[in-house]
């Protein structure tokens, strides 16, 4: 079990680190866009965009290859698939609590990978939190990739919500 911190950093930006050391960084284009970078400590960096300009898919691309995708469904709830080794490997994102400020991910069986906890609600460019993973996450989904998905899955939650309210 990890746990994670994420914090804005400057404008349009998250970063993610494990014991103050950064795990990468979420970087938005403009405060009102889908369209985002990772950037991990290697420098390496994807891509997350829209699908479309009317689909509610996003998809992270290093390169050409989309590596991950995120979809939200009628429930609120996101689909996260993770093209990883070959097989697709399938998450939910779903919001807990009734001021929506804790997420749980959790993997096809239905059992608890990730335990998030927003610390700021609906104010996507200031909001702060940590993300748990617990034994299943560490032994099967390690990587920044998956993590930054979480965080922007997160935020696009509150922005999808606060559009809406």
């Amino acid at each position: 079990m990890k746990v994670y911190d994420y914090r804005p950093t400057k404008d349009k930006s998250y970063m993610i680190s494990y014991k103050s050391e950064e795990v990468g960084v979420l970087q938005y284009k403009n405060y009102f866009s889908s369209k985002a970078e990772f950037i991990l400590p290697d420098h390496s960096r994807y891509f997350v965009s829209p699908k479309s300009f009317w689909s509610n898919t996003i998809e992270i691309k290093k390169e050409d290859a989309v590596v991950l995708h995120i979809k939200m469904n009628w429930k609120g709830q996101l689909g996260i698939v993770m093209h990883h080794r070959g097989r697709d490997l399938s998450l939910i994102l779903k919001h807990q609590g009734f001021f929506k400020k804790g997420f749980t991910l959790m993997d096809q069986d239905h059992h608890e990978v990730a335990l998030i906890h927003n610390n700021s609600t609906w104010n996507p460019q200031s909001s702060t939190g940590t993300i748990q993973t617990l034994k299943p996450f560490d032994e099967v989904h390690s990587g920044p990739v998956l993590l930054l998905a979480i965080l922007y899955g997160v935020q696009h939650y509150y922005k999808q919500m606060s559009a809406v309210g």
